[in-house]
């Protein structure tokens, strides 16, 4: 509750610097990319919110590549943005485009990843560990009253290179450790963000194991290998059905959501990615007006949404709204 009050607080005082009108403002964005259901929700609220505020977005994709992000931003500042909003590609190689900006007077605004050893003027971020901590806390007191103990899980492990990636695994080990004897990992799998190197992986331990009973993914795009390697392992089956295999997630997409109504994901870990957005164009407005935003760093604090509290909170979670 404390860090709900803290984001209402910060985001009115943030709103409360923004011109009914700001004609004129040109913003830069440097996305990683859009290849997943959270960058396209993200990426369309900053769109919506910078026409209703008047304010031109020059943007650049870097499709993954962290060396042509940095000179795409490059390109940015030559292109006169005084203000850049970026989703980095990876948190230690951005940190040299951050300090370009720096000497060049530009801001910058850090979306949903952080760069805890760069000095970006902003971020806007979700609680990754806490989310993931309290998503496995969920999970394994749910075990608990359920007698159920999960021997052979799996975790996918993101691009280390990402400290949102870091940081949920970080969260969902904690948690496990903090509960010994009702979730034990036999494999962990890291995937680069790539589906391909996820599904090899979770293939190569499905056929190792036959016994899985529970993956642990790190984001709602993992779903299509997560799925695939189960159909063919014979695996693919429903809560309650015979062959299950327990799945959390982690980012609150269409995707993540629409395997919670279908019954295939026992819990989700939503992030906010409208919120997000909608705060980055607000903040580099502000910046853009001169005004100074203070405690710069928005902390999203998001929503668990698990089998328990599904019907309760499930309109809240950015991603139902495409569920069918």
């Amino acid at each position: 509750m404390k860090k709900i009050l803290t984001l209402v607080i910060a985001l009115i005082m943030v709103l409360t610097m923004i011109p009914a009108t700001a004609e004129g403002l040109k913003v830069g964005l440097s996305m990683d990319d859009l290849n997943t259901e959270f960058w396209l929700g993200n990426y369309k609220a900053m769109h919506e919110r910078a026409e209703e505020l008047g304010v031109e977005i020059v943007e650049v994709i870097a499709g993954g590549d962290a060396s042509k992000q940095n000179e795409q931003i490059s390109d940015l500042i030559a292109k006169g943005c005084k203000v850049i909003i970026i989703a980095a590609v990876d948190s230690a190689s951005i940190i040299s485009a951050i300090e370009e900006c720096a000497e060049a007077g530009v801001k910058t605004i850090m979306d949903n990843r952080s760069c805890p050893d760069g000095n970006p003027d902003a971020t806007v971020v979700a609680d990754n560990e806490k989310m993931a901590y309290d998503e496995m806390c969920w999970l394994i007191d749910y075990a608990k009253r359920n007698d159920i103990t999960f021997e052979n899980a799996i975790m996918l492990i993101g691009n280390l290179g990402d400290e949102n990636a870091v940081l949920r695994y970080n969260g969902f080990t904690k948690a496990i450790e903090e509960n010994p004897g009702v979730v034990n990992v036999c494999v962990e799998i890291p995937t680069e963000w790539n589906q391909e190197v996820a599904l090899a992986g979770l293939q190569n331990a499905l056929q190792s194991n036959s016994d899985i009973d529970l993956i642990i993914t790190p984001s709602d795009f993992l779903w299509t290998p997560i799925q695939s390697a189960l159909e063919q392992a014979g695996k693919w089956a429903k809560i309650g059905e015979e062959n299950h295999v327990a799945v959390i997630s982690f980012d609150g997409d269409v995707n993540g959501m629409q395997m919670m109504k279908d019954g295939y994901n026992w819990a989700n870990a939503a992030q906010g990615a409208i919120e997000e957005g909608h705060m980055c164009i607000d903040i580099a407005v502000a910046y853009l007006n001169g005004e100074e935003v203070g405690d710069a760093d928005m902390i999203d604090p998001g929503i668990v949404c698990n089998l328990e509290n599904f019907e309760e909170v499930r309109d809240l979670v950015w991603g139902w709204a495409g569920v069918k």
